[in-house]
């Protein structure tokens, strides 16, 4: 998907309320990355790679939508370094729902890695006595047809990726899928083939 529209989409989203902004941006690094930093610069404001530089100046580099207003910034809990990591969001130890902006987090297309982000989810932001994160979330999945779609053969099978996202969606009592391909009647014709 073309990244403007997808900071469009996440930019009307937050302005809707939603405090969590998933998006799964492939199956490859350097896609991911490479979203990060377009997310960086078209909602988040700041360039999320260099916030663990040791020297503070440094790390508050603002780019992008962050010229125009610096009120509030968005929290990403991943950058264009790195892919989402279970250490790394726990040392930011604040729940989804206590937030007052929104949270960010660019994903690569990986079991371990929504695994991790559904275990660190239940473990941080799940209240107790509930299994659902009372916040709202958006899932923007950009190439969803590339290991998104249910391709099992059995009715009853559900493949890694696709079972992965369900329970990712089934953990917010508000949430929301967008899915995002080049390839339209591809798509189109798979979902056709197992209905």
């Amino acid at each position: 998907m073309g990244e403007p529209k997808l900071c469009r989409l996440i930019c009307k989203v937050a302005d809707a309320v939603y405090r969590l902004i998933v998006v799964i941006a492939g199956i490859h690094n350097n896609l991911r990355n490479q979203t990060q930093a377009r997310i960086d610069e078209g909602f988040i404001g700041r360039d999320t790679g260099r916030l663990g530089h040791a020297n503070k100046a440094q790390r508050q580099k603002i780019i992008g939508v962050g010229n125009f207003d610096q009120r509030e910034f968005p929290v990403s809990l991943t950058n264009t370094i790195r892919d989402f990591n279970k250490a790394t969001a726990t040392t930011n130890t604040s729940q989804i729902g206590q937030y007052n902006v929104p949270v960010v987090l660019v994903i690569k297309k990986n079991s371990s890695t929504l695994k991790n982000l559904l275990e660190w989810l239940k473990e941080h932001s799940v209240h107790q006595g509930a299994q659902m994160v009372s916040q709202p979330m958006l899932l923007i999945d950009d190439e969803a047809d590339n290991a998104s779609i249910n391709t099992a053969c059995q009715k009853d099978e559900v493949t890694r990726i696709n079972s992965q996202i369900r329970e990712l969606l089934s953990l917010f009592h508000r949430s929301c899928y967008v899915g995002y391909t080049a390839y339209y009647y591809k798509s189109s014709a798979r979902y056709a083939q197992h209905a």
